[in-house]
């Protein structure tokens, strides 16, 4: 909060001889109401508390602005007239050093500071606010105080802030350029034109003192006060160096000074640690949403100074999970120079806008899963990636390359599939969809599951492994459906495979096989190539078999996906699959 100074003018030589006018002007019922009241409420607790009433002292336009938008419980206006009713011991601190009263009054949107030294005749109240601070005097009966004549023109020093310049754009701020609109029109009209135009200025002018904010920096608060009857001092400056926010603590860093010494500093009415040089680091708790801190100091003598601060957490996180990257450089394995292994992946296709989220990203991270964990040579590892995987692609790879690269009896065959799949309409078929395959035309431009499978068997291997990350639902791994005129899930029927094959499947008949957006890959190929890192090995001896991955696998699966995707194992579950050293 940045540092303010008002000084209260003495009341005109003419009021003062006038002081039987002056009284006449009271309201006398009101007066009357307020001492059957003050009687009443002594009888009824017993001298418990007494509430006081007090006359405020020629308030500046923003005091009465900051009476009428924030105080209206305590301080109420007859004619020009502005009294202060509260009761004390509801108020008073705990804290007076020699004061006759020292407490705060708490308002809507702001609160009111209230001293009164022992061998004062007045009193001195301090509004608080984030928008217009301001400091007026208070004291039983209405002090007539003197003015030189070439004070009464005299312009105060206390200048109004404009809403913009305040960068605050809240109601209270807002209800408070009302109340000096209607304040100073009021002003007119009783003729005291000059004393007004001196106190407003233009509201729209630039202040001569900065404005409060919250911004990290150097904002000072030293509020000073002068009256006619006494020359107090000025109460302590508070410096903010810093404030910042980790989560939900806040710090809020700077210095205090005064030159009469400072008593204690507070932050939300707690007592901040002060180093022989006054500067302070004093934490807060900042919930989301933000918090405003208060900072109180107090001085030897008695007085006291306030400043607020906005503290907002930075970068508020929302509960989200994370999963460990993917490394198949973690263990080394026992290499298999017999091994073959073909690799698929298509995630965006030539015939349908039904992209398979992240599927050619698992294929092209699998072919090094294959070379560093299944332990295939590099040289013999084929890997076609959309448009590479067409139909015409995958089957050459098939009926092609992998014949001539695999040895009779011998060869350990691995094929790896990421990408759309689909059941004919009676479930009795299943296809795997190639870059330009048309869900459609299923029987013409797809790959029919068996075929492929007759053909991989067709080379005679020693033993065939097949992973797929493909569904036969109808529905994708986003949200879309393969077949507009066929939203409705189709249900593979459950088929037989050829011997020596084993089968790891994403999903069941009607599931959908659903992607890991947090991974960035197919939930199945996440956990497939995750388990193969060794974390599938449930007896830790150094083997990971077909059985174990599937296990592994189907849990994390089963619990990502709240239980709407199981994976699935045909064949052999004792096959051993990766061999660590």
């Amino acid at each position: 909060m940045a540092g303010w100074s008002l000084t209260v003018t003495r009341q005109s030589a003419e009021r003062m001889m006038q002081p039987v006018e002056s009284l006449t002007r009271m309201n006398a019922s009101k007066v009357l109401v307020v001492l059957f009241w003050a009687k009443l409420f002594i009888v009824s607790f017993a001298a418990m508390s007494q509430a006081a009433t007090y006359f405020i002292d020629n308030p500046s336009v923003i005091c009465k602005a900051q009476f009428k938008a924030n105080f209206g419980e305590f301080i109420t206006q007859d004619g020009d007239e502005f009294i202060l009713e509260f009761d004390e011991a509801d108020h008073a601190t705990k804290r007076r050093w020699g004061f006759r009263y020292n407490g705060v009054v708490e308002g809507n949107n702001a609160s009111m500071l209230l001293n009164w030294p022992g061998d004062a005749d007045a009193g001195i109240l301090t509004v608080l606010a984030s928008d217009y601070p301001c400091r007026a005097s208070y004291s039983p009966e209405k002090l007539q105080q003197v003015a030189a004549l070439d004070e009464v023109a005299a312009p105060v020093d206390e200048v109004v802030p404009s809403a913009a310049e305040t960068g605050s754009t809240n109601n209270s701020n807002s209800l408070l350029v009302s109340e000096l609109d209607a304040i100073v029109n009021q002003d007119d009209a009783s003729g005291s034109q000059t004393i007004a135009a001196a106190q407003t200025g233009d509201l729209s002018a630039k202040s001569s003192q900065p404005v409060s904010g919250t911004t990290a920096g150097s904002m000072t608060a030293t509020p000073q006060f002068k009256t006619a009857t006494s020359n107090l001092a000025s109460a302590p400056a508070i410096s903010i160096t810093s404030i910042s926010a980790n989560g939900p603590q806040g710090l809020v860093e700077g210095f205090v000074s005064d030159a009469t010494g400072i008593a204690e500093l507070q932050i939300n009415g707690r007592i901040v640690p002060l180093d022989n040089a006054g500067r302070f680091s004093a934490k807060t708790f900042v919930p989301i949403g933000g918090t405003v801190a208060t900072l109180t100091a107090f001085n030897t003598s008695g007085l006291s100074s306030a400043m607020s601060v906005m503290l907002e957490r930075s970068g508020t996180q929302q509960t989200e999970f994370s999963f460990a990257q993917l490394n198949p450089l973690s263990r080394q394995i026992v290499r298999n120079d017999d091994a073959i292994a073909i690799i698929v992946g298509v995630g965006a296709y030539a015939n349908t806008p039904a992209p398979a989220l992240y599927a050619d990203t698992d294929a092209q991270v699998f072919h090094d899963y294959a070379l560093e964990k299944l332990g295939v040579p590099s040289n013999r590892i084929k890997t076609l990636i959309n448009d590479a995987a067409d139909e015409r692609g995958v089957l050459l790879a098939v009926m092609r390359w992998l014949t001539r690269a695999a040895k009779q009896g011998q060869s350990d065959v691995y094929v790896f599939f990421a990408g759309h799949g689909l059941a004919s309409d009676d479930g009795e078929n299943m296809y795997l969809l190639p870059y330009d395959g048309a869900p459609e035309l299923l029987a013409k431009t797809a790959i029919l599951r068996d075929e492929l499978f007759a053909d991989i068997a067709a080379v005679n291997p020693r033993s065939v492994t097949v992973f797929l990350d493909t569904c036969y639902s109808g529905t994708t791994r986003g949200e879309d459906v393969l077949i507009a005129s066929r939203p409705i899930a189709i249900r593979a029927k459950e088929q037989a495979i050829p011997e020596g094959f084993t089968v790891l499947t994403a999903a069941s008949g009607d599931q959908t096989a659903k992607p890991l957006e947090e991974a960035k890959h197919g939930m199945f190929s996440y956990f497939l190539m995750k388990g193969m890192e060794g974390d599938a090995d449930a007896n830790q001896d150094n083997k990971i078999t077909a059985g174990e991955l599937h296990a592994y696998v189907q849990q994390n699966v089963i619990q990502q996906s709240s239980g709407s995707q199981t994976p699935e194992l045909q064949g052999n579950a004792d096959r051993v699959l990766v061999r660590f050293q």
